[in-house]
């Protein structure tokens, strides 16, 4: 996890995901430094893995982000910690 992250694993309402997108968007190495892949939709719940590059160029990897969306809102997102990519 990326060290003064504003949540541990796990964030709920607005307010609080946007908080960690625009910290992750602070060290990012691009305004697009995301790739998502396997995207899977189980009713409510959305799982994705993402590898982010930070402003170093190192690049993170995490598998297993899960959100559940209803109404158009996420009420939640859980996700992994990160670790170097090999």
């Amino acid at each position: 996890m990326i060290n003064g992250h504003p949540a541990n694993d796990s964030v709920s309402g607005l307010t609080q995901i946007r908080a960690v997108q625009h910290e992750d968007l602070s060290y990012a190495a691009e305004e697009n430094a995301y790739t998502i892949s396997h995207v899977e939709v189980t009713g409510d719940t959305v799982t994705w893995d993402h590898v982010w590059v930070s402003d170093e160029g190192e690049k993170y990897c995490q598998v297993g982000h899960s959100a559940v969306i209803k109404d158009a809102t996420i009420l939640t997102w859980t996700w992994p910690n990160s670790e170097v990519c090999p």
